[in-house]
This record gives structure tokens, C-alpha cells and sequence, in this order.
């Protein structure tokens, strides 16, 4: 039986060009990782919209994506 394990790591918490981790080459890069160190895993933090205090668990919203996390780079590539 194989074991199945995984890393927390907030998507905040990767660095980037802009201020904020996002789902751009960083995040891709850090799947990578995960993938050549055989972790099934990925556990990310909340994703949805920040609320009052910056809590994103006080989010008006559980259905949306914080825009933050939209790369940027990608984005005008896009």
C-alpha cells in the first residue's frame, strides 16, 4: 500500500513579482516539486474573496476566487 501525503501552503505565501503569491510560474513550479517528491497533496488556505480585516475567512463570498491570486504575468500573456 502506497502512502498518500500532502503539504499546506497558502498560495499567498509563494513569492512573486507582485506583492502576493499567485497562481502563476512559481505556483507551477512548486506542483513540480511536489510531483518529483511524491506528494499526492496540495492543501490550499481559503481562495475565496478577502474580507473585513483582510480575513479570508470572513469572505462575503464562498463561490468566488480572490483576484489576487490571478497571475498577473499570465494575464497579459493572455
Amino acid at each position: 500500500m502506497s502512502s498518500k501525503y500532502g503539504i499546506l501552503l497558502a498560495v499567498s505565501s509563494l513569492p512573486s513579482n507582485h506583492g502576493i503569491g499567485d497562481f502563476g510560474d512559481n505556483a507551477y513550479r512548486f506542483i513540480s516539486f511536489l510531483k518529483d517528491y511524491n506528494y499526492s497533496y496540495w492543501q490550499v488556505l481559503p481562495l475565496n474573496p478577502l474580507g473585513p480585516g483582510n480575513s479570508p475567512y470572513m469572505s462575503t463570498c464562498s463561490e468566488a476566487i480572490e483576484p489576487l491570486y490571478i497571475s498577473l504575468d499570465y494575464l497579459v500573456k493572455d
